[in-house]
């Protein structure tokens, strides 16, 4: 009866818009049953432009302080509760460049949402070409190539281009911010890193509905704001290959119970689903809007049929950012990811010193207490 959540565990002590102590959610997790819990604090930024409203006090200096404060206190936390719980240590990304190599950015101010962050990512040793997607399998159950990039039905040419000639970039974003990213996780020794999209462009997209619709406003309306953000989950994922994608369809947060996109969008959307199953990247089915009231859960359910289709694995975030949020809505995860076709949900686990994903059958998922 493996209970898990691998996108979460933001405490005030680490991230100024969550709420409580990072052993709290922990201790919280523990009595809800949890087998698993991974936590994902999001990752600091680097330029003064890119900190959140709430940051304005602080620099990119103090983020990194308290981003390796919270890799000391995740790793303590782990000792703790080693043979109770397994506990992984990962963090959410961002694609922000690092300042010497763009110019500092004037982003209005930022927002307080609940993070996405990242999973293990390919290493470079076993990518392809960049613009190419990789040509080897890999298995659902136990796979000591987690970090190796599986089969997409022999398919060869890149999401971002639609098969064509390059697409427009979806944002301004520049320099090597995913080596910046892969560099974290490789001097933290982080376990996985979930890949998320939170800004397109130089504008926050889950902050608030105003600033949501200032952002459609200078890129030309609302359906080219969707299009360059899916183009850039697109990037995202070809570029740093996370382990898990985290709430892929955050750009509808603020559209309501009955989110709608165009037929222009969903090209999109499948590419972006395309490019998951390639780098064998897994969904988090993130139950942040049940509990906020802000329609369905991440990736809504349509998206999750044709996930399904496609074969990409999913697994569950409650994105919590504090203790009251832990597991909340999680069950209603699970009853969507079998509504939406799927007879197993993936959980990482540790398997001969590494790190892998496993499956367990849908009706196997319930709290251990």
């Amino acid at each position: 009866m493996p209970w898990f959540s691998f996108h979460g565990g933001h405490s005030s002590e680490f991230c100024r818009h969550a709420g409580g102590r990072l052993e709290e959610i922990v201790q919280k997790a523990y009595e809800a049953g949890f087998t698993s819990l991974g936590v994902s604090e999001h990752a600091p930024r680097f330029r003064q432009g890119d900190l959140y409203h709430d940051e304005q006090d602080l620099t990119p200096g103090d983020l990194l302080t308290m981003f390796e404060a919270y890799r000391v206190r995740a790793r303590e936390l782990q000792k703790e509760y080693a043979g109770r719980m397994e506990m992984f240590v990962g963090f959410e990304s961002e694609m922000m460049p690092p300042p010497e190599v763009g110019p500092e950015a004037n982003k209005p101010a930022p927002h307080s949402h609940a993070g996405l962050s990242a999973a293990a990512e390919v290493s470079p040793e076993a990518a392809p070409p960049a613009g190419e997607m990789p040509t080897t399998n890999m298995a659902l159950k136990r796979d000591a190539r987690f970090f190796e990039p599986p089969l997409n039905d022999g398919m060869a040419v890149s999401a971002r281009s639609g098969g064509g000639a390059d697409r427009p970039k979806a944002t301004a974003v520049v320099g090597n911010w995913a080596g910046r990213m892969k560099e974290l996780k490789a001097k933290g020794k982080f376990d996985y890193v979930v890949g998320s999209v939170h800004s397109v462009g130089d504008y926050w997209i889950d902050y608030s509905p105003q600033a949501t619709a200032e952002a459609a406003e200078a890129l030309g309306g609302v359906e080219a704001l969707r299009g360059a953000y899916f183009r850039q989950v697109v990037e995202m994922i070809e570029d740093l290959r996370p382990a898990i994608v985290g709430h892929l369809d955050l750009i509808r947060k603020f559209d309501g119970q009955h989110p709608e996109f165009s037929k222009g969008t969903w090209l999109e959307i499948d590419r972006a689903l395309q490019a998951a199953h390639a780098y064998g990247c897994v969904l988090d089915v993130n139950a942040a809007p049940a509990r906020r009231g802000l329609g369905p859960i991440y990736p809504m359910k349509e998206i999750l049929r044709k996930a399904c289709a496609m074969g990409v694995r999913v697994t569950l975030g409650d994105d919590s950012h504090g203790p009251a949020d832990v597991g909340v809505g999680l069950d209603q995860a699970v009853k969507m990811i079998g509504e939406a076709g799927y007879r197993c949900i993936n959980y990482l686990a540790r398997w001969e010193g590494s790190v892998v994903w496993e499956e367990a059958p849908i009706e196997t998922v319930y709290p251990a207490k």
